[in-house]
């Protein structure tokens, strides 16, 4: 119950409120010498709202870089290309799971394997080479074959964190997942 009513309030301020106040907006506008600007305003209230959601649940490329790099501590080349990505929405805790498989060039790809190699927080996964523990991970990897990754790093100090490396030298595949 008391999540319930914890979700209709925030719904109600960020949403209804910017709504709300884009009403009040136009109507004064409509009423001053500025009323064929009175569209205007509250389109751009409402059209900011609408990125602001719409990247919360298809987050942008530069998200998928940015947890790349907080996770690894090592930047991205600016030629690095998403292929394909998908994240869930975080829950009430701020946990969530991303995973993005990510094209580099051959040079790229040896350094950035390198930089993993050295990094102290990175270990070999030894165990069993094996990424996914999510169903949306499987999803989008279905056209990857568990026989097609090389290594696969996980992160030390994190909970969930690996980085495959593909054999064709010029993919790689990250996962996270924080609950």
């Amino acid at each position: 119950m008391e999540l319930l009513l914890l979700l209709i309030l925030t719904f109600i301020l960020i949403i209804g409120v910017p709504i709300v106040i884009s009403y009040f907006i136009y109507r004064k506008l409509r009423k001053t010498e500025f009323r064929k600007y009175a569209f205007i305003i509250p389109s751009l209230i409402l059209g900011t709202l609408t990125y602001f959601i719409y990247t919360a649940f298809y987050p942008t490329d530069s998200f998928y870089k940015e947890d790349f790099e907080s996770n690894t501590n090592i930047k991205l080349p600016a030629t690095a290309k998403i292929l394909t990505k998908d994240a869930t929405y975080p829950d009430q805790f701020g946990d969530y799971w991303s995973s993005a498989i990510i094209e580099l060039n051959e040079d790229e790809y040896v350094k950035l394997q390198s930089d993993l190699s050295k990094s102290k927080n990175f270990a070999i996964d030894t165990s069993n080479q094996k990424m996914g523990i999510t169903k949306e991970y499987y999803n989008l990897t279905e056209n990857v074959s568990e026989k097609e990754i090389k290594i696969v790093y996980y992160n030390k100090n994190e909970q969930w964190f690996k980085v495959a490396f593909l054999k064709d030298k010029k993919r790689i595949i990250f996962e996270r997942s924080s609950s």
